[in-house]
C-alpha cells in the first residue's frame, strides 16, 4: 500500500491539514487518483466542524481543566461517499468526551464526494485532526476566597465534641478530597491522608467539610463545570 498525503493550504481552522489516501500498488500504476472531497470543498469542512463543534457536552462532564486538546479521527470514505469505520487514532488528553465528540463530528458527515480512479469511485482512509480550544480554566473557590475559608474550618472544627484532645498534642494534616459540582455543591467527599494518630479527627474534617457553604463552581469557556479539589487541613492541637 501507499500513502499520498493531501496538504491543505490556507485554512486558519485546524480540523483538516493532511488527508493521507491509501492506494494499492496497482491503482497508482493507473490513472491519477481523483481525491476525495467534503462537499464544497475544505472551507466548507472547516465550517462545518465549528458549526457542529458541541463545547457544552464536554465542558458539562469535565472534572479537570481543559486548555488544547487534539484528537485525530481516521476513517474511511466509501465508493458512496459515506463515512465508515471512524476511530480515534491519536489524542493529546485524556479527554473522554472530547474523543466522543469528535467521533460524533465525523460520524455525522454528510457524503463526500469519493475518490475517483480511471473514472470509477474508490475506497480511501483519511486522517483528521481536530482541536479542541478552551479558555482559560477558573479554578472553584470557597465562597469569599482563602482567608474566608480558613476562618471557616478554625471557627467550625470542634475537638472537643470529637475528643480529639485525649489523644495529646497533635500538628499533622489531613487532605480530603471533594468534588465541586457546578451549582456549587459538594459530592464524592473523601480523606486522601488520614490523621493515624488521631482518628476522631478524620470523621471531625469531613463534617466540617460535608457542611461547607457552596463554593463558587470552576468555569471553563465561560461555562459552569465540576471540578476535583484536594483541600490539606493542618491540625494544631
Amino acid at each position: 500500500m501507499k500513502t499520498i498525503f493531501i496538504f491543505l493550504i490556507g485554512l486558519s481552522f485546524t480540523a483538516c491539514r493532511t488527508l493521507p489516501i491509501e492506494m494499492s500498488d496497482e491503482e497508482v500504476l493507473g490513472e491519477p487518483l481523483e481525491d476525495a472531497e467534503f462537499p464544497g470543498g475544505y472551507e466548507k469542512l472547516q465550517t462545518y466542524i465549528s458549526d457542529n463543534m458541541d463545547l457544552t457536552s464536554i465542558l458539562n462532564t469535565a472534572t479537570e481543566p481543559l486548555v488544547n486538546v487534539k484528537v485525530i479521527v481516521r476513517f474511511d470514505i466509501e465508493k458512496d461517499g459515506s463515512i465508515s469505520n471512524a476511530i480515534v487514532e491519536k489524542s493529546t488528553a485524556n479527554c473522554l468526551a472530547c474523543q466522543k465528540e469528535a467521533l460524533r463530528l465525523v460520524e455525522s458527515m454528510p457524503r463526500w464526494t469519493p475518490a475517483m480512479l480511471d473514472g470509477k469511485p474508490q475506497m480511501t482512509s483519511a486522517r483528521i485532526p481536530i482541536d479542541f480550544i478552551f479558555e482559560a480554566f477558573v479554578e472553584a473557590e470557597f465562597p469569599g476566597g482563602l482567608d474566608a475559608q480558613m476562618k471557616y474550618i478554625n471557627d467550625n472544627y470542634n475537638s472537643r465534641v470529637m475528643g480529639c484532645g485525649d489523644f495529646g498534642k497533635l500538628d499533622e494534616r489531613i487532605v480530603v478530597s471533594f468534588v465541586v459540582e457546578k451549582d456549587g455543591s459538594i459530592t464524592d467527599i473523601k480523606i486522601e491522608k488520614a490523621s493515624e494518630s488521631c482518628p476522631p479527627c478524620n470523621a471531625e474534617v469531613l463534617r466540617i467539610v460535608k457542611a461547607m457553604p457552596k463554593w463558587q463552581p470552576a468555569q471553563n469557556a465561560g461555562l459552569n463545570v465540576r471540578s476535583s479539589v484536594r483541600l490539606p487541613i493542618i491540625l494544631s492541637l
